[in-house]
């Protein structure tokens, strides 16, 4: 006598994650996908301090990090894994120039010399002054700080940094 079974076989979750991604540093990222209906999430990390229950949670690594995803479907109890590896792109510096004290009009550089592949945005705070220079020149007639952001054009990474010309 000839018997037989049939044995359904389960699909596995996708367990869903992003490709390996820099970030600027600061920034957030989503690392992972839509979430499915019954399926529950388990994240973690290495180095550890990130846990997560959330399908696509958003993170802004310090330094670079490996996220691990466990994707359990909850009626089959099918289990999968997953990683993704965020790096941390550099920061421009930002630099500006030291002074502390100007006489009225004087002029005075406040920052420092261009980096290729950098675009520079400078403001003031009384506002009126504005500059696309690494360094531009001013001459204060009262207290007046200027904040600089500097950007990386490649990565879109940006930093910003103020000096006070106290007049």
């Amino acid at each position: 006598k000839t018997d037989s079974v049939t044995i359904k076989v389960n699909p596995l979750p996708n367990a869903a994650v992003i490709p390996n991604s820099p970030v600027c540093f600061n920034s957030f990222i989503s690392i992972g996908a839509a979430k499915v209906t019954g399926s529950n999430y388990s994240w973690t990390s290495s180095p550890i301090g990130f846990t997560s229950t959330l399908a696509n949670p958003a993170v802004s690594p310090t330094a670079q990090t490996t996220y691990y995803l466990t994707e359990t479907v909850s009626a089959t109890g099918c289990v999968k894994t997953d990683s993704v590896k965020i790096s941390i792109n550099p920061q421009p510096s930002a630099s500006v120039a030291a002074i502390s004290a100007v006489c009225p009009g004087t002029a005075v550089h406040i920052g420092a010399a261009p980096v290729s592949g950098n675009t520079y945005s400078w403001i003031s705070s009384p506002k009126g002054f504005t500059s696309t220079s690494s360094d531009p020149v001013v001459s204060p007639t009262s207290t007046t700080s200027y904040t600089l952001t500097e950007t990386i054009t490649a990565t879109g990474c940006s930093k910003s940094n103020s000096i006070t010309a106290t007049v």
